[in-house]
């Protein structure tokens, strides 16, 4: 039995050329420490993703019915600048002995795209703040509403926009009834009988 041909060819090359312009535009990103650059250039092929091209009406050699080419995913590249500086902050200010900050940066960062790449899905809008707050409960692990607002308080990012209590229980309740698409809700962080609170499928 003959195997089917990919209808939509990849013109050889055009991935290794996505993924480099993508590590050339977090090389761009002067802002960034340079280890912190380099490491997040290594998940670079996380930051491309595929597109098909045809033609209409047009009838291909062998049923070509077109090209797939490979996209820089500008969301991605914008939560990276955008982020990037809160979570080298949180993992620094908030240190986990023998670990190394900027790595434990970029797998907050990976996170985030994750999780941004889910809501996108969804539907589910969420501002900047809500990711810094995601951010430093991912990575202080559960916390009650008075640690986390005294972790909020000592990160440089939000020395302009101190956080009380009440405002930090606020954010979290907007971010245990985000709502979907369809109408339902999920929670993105939920608390334990204990008065804890942690990410919840994140």
């Amino acid at each position: 039995m003959d195997i089917m041909e990919n209808p939509y060819p990849e013109t050889p090359g055009d991935h290794a050329r996505a993924v480099a312009a993508a590590q050339s535009q977090i090389e761009t990103m002067e802002a960034l420490p340079p280890e912190f650059r380099t490491a997040l250039k290594d998940h670079a092929r996380q930051f491309v993703e595929p597109h098909t091209r045809t033609v209409k009406g047009a009838d291909f050699y062998g049923g070509q019915l077109g090209w797939t080419y490979w996209v820089v995913k500008d969301d991605d590249m914008n939560l990276i600048a955008q982020l990037s500086p809160s979570a080298i902050a949180i993992t620094t200010y908030l240190v986990v002995a023998g670990t190394n900050p900027i790595v434990l940066a970029v797998g907050l960062i990976m996170t985030v795209l994750s999780i941004a790449h889910k809501f996108k899905a969804k539907n589910i809008s969420l501002d900047e703040m809500d990711y810094k707050l995601l951010m430093t409960l991912k990575h202080i692990g559960p916390s009650s509403v008075s640690k986390l607002t005294e972790s909020m308080n000592g990160l440089s990012i939000f020395a302009s926009d101190p956080w009380t209590e009440n405002r930090t229980l606020n954010a979290l309740n907007k971010l245990k009834t985000a709502r979907q698409t369809d109408g339902s809700i999920v929670a993105l962080v939920g608390e334990s009988g204990d008065g804890l609170w942690s990410t919840s499928g994140i």
